[in-house]
């Protein structure tokens, strides 16, 4: 028979042990939230994208008539 050792005066890997066995899986369920960003929030990215517009790099001509 083991004796009884309180859970905080065990070592690290042994209550590592203990809570993996606690633990259960999510299966087929993600448990992240995916929220949709919010339109006020500034964006660096979104800004970067619109400086960084690649224009075609043959040159367009405008004839008037």
């Amino acid at each position: 028979m083991e004796k009884f050792v309180e859970y905080k005066k065990l070592s690290k890997k042994r209550q590592k042990e203990i809570n993996n066995k606690k633990r259960k899986t999510w299966g087929i369920m993600k448990p992240i939230i995916k929220v949709k960003a919010s339109v006020k929030v500034y964006n660096r990215k979104n800004k970067q994208a619109l400086m960084n517009f690649n224009y075609s790099s043959k040159p367009v001509y405008f004839i008037s008539a």
